[in-house]
């Protein structure tokens, strides 16, 4: 239904609304007109069902922008229009604007012009769509939050001041926030203004989908009577043992995680690269090592911070979890850290010998399907060991993967991961 517009002053531009009406059911065909005086509100409606929105915002927003501009009421109107992209499911991505038009010389102008908050909507219930309706918990928020800000700063090569300006950006600020769009590809995010100018953030669903659990099931990986193991390499990388690691990893056709200490990194950029060019795959333990559990919260978010930094400027990319060092955690400091924390299932103890046949002895003793293996990437004891350590788990019938793989995508903060299906609260 179309209501005609009926003019309020002998100046109201009659047929801008006409107009207006047919640029807006480019992309929602079902659009009606409402009148509030000089303000005209070209509303979204489900077809013979019920309005997307409500009038009554949008009739403030435009007569707040009909305040600053100059000139006699009569010769003013506010239209506020829609533009509307489908989402996912029955969702719909509205972007509001206010136009401001004015009668100047007997030519109707526009003045003014404003983009509103967007907002989604169920085309089904009419109801608002918000964070709330795609996942249930903080940890979830606070994980797409940090994959937002990866997925932001990504090969943008920006300087750490820029890095701590992109973690001031308020992505999905909670549970009620609007500020998105869901695609059947993408969850794109506007975050609010900053000084990096980020105006929009696209997320591949395949790297948040699990996080979106009122949407999607997402089972974790089920390997189902296959020996599957992840190797994890600490405290590299090393020029003098790290590349034997990774020649080894090549000749026997399997992948790795290194988590990365950053001091060693900042040192060592090109291994580092190397070691994500091999294919394997990286996390942070911090940049000096320290213990976190024993530090007050912002030293221990301070350590994983300048660790990632490090990461970020040797491989364009910020890490996606973290080791704690000596597997040492805390509610306290973890609450504020927004990765989560892999842990191990097998201790080579490789640190604590110095020859090969302990580590290779121990490993074989305590390995289990679904373990993750603890090793070091800095002891020569540990890279004489790995040949046979790998040989001797295939011949059990073993398969390696990566942490990833082993665990899944989805991981949550303030959660802690030991091996496959054996997760917990920290």
């Amino acid at each position: 239904m179309v209501l005609a517009l009926s003019a309020c002053g002998a100046h109201k531009p009659a047929s801008q609304s006409d107009k207006l009406l047919q640029v807006q059911q480019k992309s929602l065909a079902s659009s009606v007109v409402q009148e509030h005086n000089n303000v005209t509100v070209i509303m979204p409606r489900e077809k013979g069902k019920h309005n997307l929105v409500t009038a009554k915002k949008y009739v403030a927003a435009a007569k707040k922008e009909l305040g600053k501009v100059t000139g006699q009421t009569q010769s003013k109107a506010a239209y506020v229009t829609f533009t509307g992209q489908k989402s996912a499911r029955n969702f719909v991505h509205l972007q509001p604007v206010v136009s401001v038009y004015q009668r100047q010389k007997r030519a109707t102008k526009l003045v003014a012009r404003r983009q509103l908050a967007s907002v989604n909507v169920d085309t089904q219930t009419g109801k608002a769509v918000t964070a709330g309706s795609l996942m249930r918990s903080q940890q979830q928020l606070k994980a797409i939050n940090y994959h937002a800000l990866a997925v932001a700063v990504a090969h943008k090569q920006y300087t750490d001041v820029q890095l701590t300006q992109a973690r001031s950006i308020t992505f999905m600020k909670n549970m009620a926030a609007q500020n998105f769009n869901l695609s059947s590809k993408y969850l794109t995010i506007f975050p609010a203004q900053n000084p990096l100018h980020i105006k929009a953030v696209k997320i591949p669903l395949t790297q948040i989908k699990g996080y979106l659990d009122r949407l999607y099931t997402v089972a974790e990986p089920n390997f189902g009577k296959e020996k599957v193991v992840a190797l994890s390499f600490d405290d590299g990388p090393n020029p003098k043992t790290t590349p034997t690691v990774l020649k080894t990893l090549k000749q026997e056709h399997i992948k790795a995680t290194f988590f990365m200490v950053g001091y060693e990194v900042a040192a060592n950029p090109a291994l580092a690269r190397s070691v994500v060019q091999a294919g394997n795959e990286v996390g942070t333990h911090t940049f000096d090592h320290k213990n976190l559990a024993v530090l007050d919260p912002a030293s221990a978010y301070a350590e994983v911070e300048q660790s990632a930094n490090a990461m970020y400027h040797a491989l364009g990319t910020l890490p996606l979890t973290l080791r704690p060092p000596y597997g040492a955690v805390n509610k306290a400091h973890d609450s504020t850290i927004p990765l989560p924390s892999i842990q191990w299932a097998v201790d080579s103890e490789d640190w604590r010998v110095h020859a090969p046949a302990p580590i290779i002895a121990r490993i074989n003793r305590t390995v289990y399907p679904g373990a993750i293996i603890l090793m070091h990437d800095i002891h020569p004891q540990s890279v004489a060991a790995l040949p046979q350590v790998i040989r001797t788990l295939k011949a059990k019938g073993y398969r390696f993967v990566t942490v990833n793989q082993l665990l899944g995508k989805y991981l949550l903060p303030e959660e802690q991961y030991f091996g496959a299906g054996d997760h917990r609260s920290i």
